[in-house]
């Protein structure tokens, strides 16, 4: 028999022994002492019993690995099957649970992985590196350097394409901006060579009888905080048609539309407003 295989069979009886005698500890504390006692005996018993939820919580952690918390994290990435874990912790008790925390990945397994990844052309995480033992010894090495140069250039590329579409963005908007200004400008000089002094007060806010209701309602739509077109009333008053016109409407507390202003309208004048 080798030093090798001799090592192993001591390990894992060594790890079968202290389980069954942890076992056995918890279970003759707990029904020797009695738990509030402050007494030596009481803090045994806590302790055998602390040893026995931190093994059921880790089994807990192995079935719904979401949930685990410090090193029980990776206990799901070591390459070992849930029940060879299970068993450790088990028989093993407190030795076996340090066994299946402590131990080293299998690295066989995310080798494997690694290979597969990089005959699909992706390149491995330094994580998965680190567990599958991957070096510059590989046969696959030189691919894996391949594909972190490939990578490289392609992110450079892509952050060139990507600074191009900003830019042509960027200047985009700014010649749309120029463009609104533009008819803003052209929309301003049109509406004051229209109505000529009558332009100028509409513009600064006034309104009085007898103003053209057009005149008032462009000069709100130019103004920086003109008032918001709302909703138009017809009515007919002696025979006579007659308009209503809201403006700054805003949703009241039954979830109904309501409005700030009012004007009233004969022959497309105004003859009155008000504040509602």
């Amino acid at each position: 028999m080798g030093t090798k295989k001799f090592v192993e069979i001591f390990k894992y009886t060594l790890l079968v022994i202290s389980g069954f005698l942890s076992h056995v500890f918890t279970l003759f504390a707990t029904l020797k002492f009695e738990f509030v006692k402050a007494e030596l005996g009481g803090f045994v018993a806590y302790f055998g019993v602390t040893i026995e939820a931190l093994l059921i919580a880790t089994i807990f952690f192995i079935f719904y690995p979401k949930y685990a918390i410090g090193d029980t994290k990776q206990i799901e990435k070591k390459g070992y099957s849930k029940w060879n874990n299970i068993n450790w912790i088990a028989i093993g008790g407190l030795l076996g649970y340090i066994y299946v925390v402590q131990r080293r990945s299998n690295s066989a397994k995310y080798l494997a992985i690694l290979i597969d990844k990089l005959d699909k052309n992706i390149i491995p995480s330094s994580e998965l590196m680190k567990d599958s033992g991957f070096s510059s010894k590989h046969p696959l090495w030189n691919k894996y350097l391949e594909l972190k140069s490939n990578k490289v250039d392609a992110d450079k590329k892509l952050a060139e394409k990507r600074k191009r579409k900003a830019e042509e963005t960027k200047k985009r908007k700014a010649e749309e901006k120029e463009k609104r200004e533009e008819e803003k400008k052209n929309r301003l000089l049109a509406f004051k060579k229209k109505y000529g002094e009558d332009a100028t007060r509409a513009l600064a806010g006034k309104i009085w009888v007898n103003m053209s209701f057009e005149l008032y309602r462009q000069a709100q739509v130019i103004r920086p905080k003109g008032r918001k077109f709302g909703k138009k009333f017809e009515n007919v008053v002696n025979g006579e048609e007659r308009h209503k016109y809201r403006f700054d409407p805003y949703e009241n507390r039954q979830g109904k539309t309501s409005y700030n202003f009012e004007v009233d309208t004969k022959d497309g004048l105004i003859t009155g407003w008000k504040e509602l």
